[in-house]
């Protein structure tokens, strides 16, 4: 119902930001290596292998499971789902070892667009006290994984690239609207400012990050540049576009 998906939208994305901080924490721990952390899946390649090594000094038990992934309206839409088989779904993945996953896709079809899912890995461990630091904090480490399905070809093509800027409630940030038209997910690579004589101003760079899935479109607000500049450019795996700074 309408209320459990609003509330399950907000648990989703309370629960990413702390996963991101989490995963920043982990990484320069070396604790826990996931690869790949792509996970694309087609007609040619039906399964994909995903290693999950645990070099931590503790056994860790992972539950996953899937979500669908939309942009509806520019926003970011989860929904859970049965269309993603993970094996195994639980595991104890002992202390200096690697854990295979292996996903598919349940049904193979032959959908026009490319389908996005999440991978959510939650470590279901017991808590575990430390004897010798009885009041020491314990992390777990709970990872999410962005995982595609394409049955057709993947079109590289600047014509499904589009971008505008758009309306920002504050004066001192500038908006750019990002939309792909396409089949296949876009992928953001930065957004710089041109000076007034036409030259990319080296010392900005937004460098703006994200996925805009196929069919979809969202919106990047950033602080605008202090020095003057005449225009914005917007580059992606689809290309690069220049676009005027008026809406």
């Amino acid at each position: 119902d309408r209320k459990y998906k609003k509330n399950f939208n907000f648990f989703f994305k309370s629960f990413l930001s702390v996963i991101l901080i989490f995963f920043f924490l982990e990484q320069s721990a070396y604790a826990i290596k996931i690869s790949p952390v792509v996970l694309d899946i087609n007609k040619e390649k039906k399964i994909v292998t995903m290693s999950f090594t645990n070099d931590t000094g503790n056994d860790i038990n992972i539950q996953s499971s899937a979500l669908t992934w939309n942009q509806v309206n520019g926003e970011d839409k989860y929904s859970p789902t049965n269309d993603l088989v993970i094996i195994p779904a639980i595991v104890s993945i002992p202390a200096g070892k690697v854990q295979t996953f292996r996903i598919s896709k349940r049904v193979i079809d032959n959908n026009s667009a490319e389908q996005a899912y999440r991978v959510y890995l939650q470590d279901v461990s017991p808590d575990f006290v430390d004897p010798n630091n009885p009041t020491g904090v314990a992390f777990k480490f709970n990872q999410d994984l962005p995982a595609f399905y394409f049955s057709g070809k993947q079109v590289y093509d600047k014509k499904f690239f589009n971008a505008s800027i758009c309306k920002s409630a504050n004066p001192k940030t500038t908006c750019v609207r990002v939309e792909n038209t396409g089949d296949f997910r876009l992928s953001l690579r930065g957004v710089k400012a041109k000076s007034l004589e036409g030259k990319v101003q080296d010392d900005f760079d937004v460098g703006i990050s994200g996925t805009v899935l196929a069919k979809s479109w969202k919106e990047f607000t950033f602080d605008t540049p202090a020095k003057p500049f005449k225009d914005i450019e917007v580059n992606s795996t689809l290309g690069s576009i220049i676009i005027s700074t008026k809406p």
